[in-house]
């Protein structure tokens, strides 16, 4: 079983958020601006929802919670209620920073309100799945959510004086942080992630 915005194997049973469904029906153009070939239908989830949804499966109670716009616009919590485990799927990655996929309904308000939601979900021995990287607690969610905070502030204050992409780029708004955040491309996960936060402040979302 996988989280976030994939289809969920359970039972024999694909579900899947009603907006994945869309998207794999009607995908959007890849950063290269060729659009994917549609998936074929026996790829496509049986069940669809765009609301919470809770499954009986062998004696554990599971959660299907959707979160909206974070990493994607079909991205799904899943909760193993008797287990204490939370799939967080890529909204959350316990390496490299935050990605929210702008290309097919992602935001970074998105991703932290779905952060919030992990954090509000979870307690404090709670075994939480990301996208990317090791399990971890509820204490390193606050941390990612925090760091995220952080650095979307210091962008903003650099958009508000008028520094362009380039020169908000360049005062490394992440710099605080970096030797933190375990991935073998640390740098080009930090551009990426300043990249994304200027281009939302700047959309004015």
């Amino acid at each position: 079983m996988s989280a976030g915005a994939h289809s969920l194997f359970i039972g024999g049973i694909t579900f899947g958020r009603d907006q994945l469904r869309w998207r794999q029906v009607h995908p959007s153009p890849g950063t290269n601006g060729t659009t994917p070939a549609p998936a074929a239908p026996v790829a496509l989830p049986l069940v669809s929802y765009d609301g919470p949804v809770t499954l009986h499966v062998n004696g554990e109670e599971v959660r299907l919670i959707p979160v909206r716009n974070a990493h994607t616009d079909g991205d799904t919590l899943v909760q193993f209620v008797n287990l204490d485990i939370i799939a967080a799927g890529d909204v959350f990655r316990s390496v490299g920073y935050p990605y929210a996929n702008l290309n097919n309904g992602g935001s970074i308000k998105g991703l932290i309100d779905a952060l919030g939601t992990v954090i509000g979900l979870a307690g404090p021995n709670t075994k939480i799945g990301p996208g990317h990287g090791a399990v971890v607690d509820r204490a390193a969610v606050i941390a990612h959510r925090d760091l995220l905070l952080a650095v979307r502030d210091k962008v903003a204050a650099l958009a508000a004086q008028g520094k362009s992409l380039e020169e908000t780029t360049a005062a490394k708004p992440t710099a605080e942080f970096d030797a933190r955040v375990p991935q073998a491309q640390a740098a080009q996960s930090a551009e990426r992630f300043v990249k994304l936060l200027y281009t939302e402040i700047k959309a004015g979302r």
